[in-house]
């Protein structure tokens, strides 16, 4: 088995990537031996001798979309994803979307299933202070116009359930 330091090194494509880059000279990439950056020391070392810029997102914020309209009526979404995306792109400067299926048991219909997608970005505290209450209003504004009993919230990997049936 080839190791990540011989595929770099032999492919052409990544010679102008490891040129002039010191993390390739600090420490030896192998494939065999994972604790190679399990390190802090070496990791911090690594990032703070990278000579371009490097920025670190402690604080992460993600809304979910639901896909019913009325608790459990299926419905295209589509257009509160597009909003939703664009407000975490234009606020933090990008996002992550993925798509998932969720339940969860309703007062007035019992067990809802669907079809759910999250919007997530990552951005320091002075960012997230800034724009936290913009994406709360839409999410609330999103709750309004797809008629749902609650919404979902993830900050910092801490989930919140906005439950306006309770």
């Amino acid at each position: 088995m080839m190791s990540i330091k011989d595929i770099l090194s032999q492919n052409p494509d990544f010679q102008d990537l490891i040129q002039g880059c010191k993390m390739y000279q600090t420490i030896q990439i192998d494939a065999a031996n994972s604790k190679t950056l399990n390190h802090a020391g070496q990791i911090q070392q690594v990032l703070s001798d990278f000579p371009g810029e490097v920025q670190r997102w402690r604080h992460s914020l993600a809304i979910l979309v639901p896909g019913t309209v009325d608790v459990n009526v299926i419905a295209d979404t589509s257009v509160y994803l597009h909003e939703a995306a664009q407000l975490m792109s234009e606020s933090f400067g990008g996002t992550r979307i993925w798509s998932e299926i969720g339940t969860y048991v309703s007062d007035t219909v019992g067990l809802v299933t669907e079809q759910n997608v999250w919007v997530k970005s990552h951005m320091d505290e002075p960012a997230l202070c800034q724009h936290f209450f913009k994406v709360f209003d839409f999410v609330c504004q999103m709750r309004d116009a797809l008629r749902q009993e609650a919404m979902l919230l993830e900050i910092d990997g801490d989930m919140y359930c906005l439950n306006w049936s309770k």
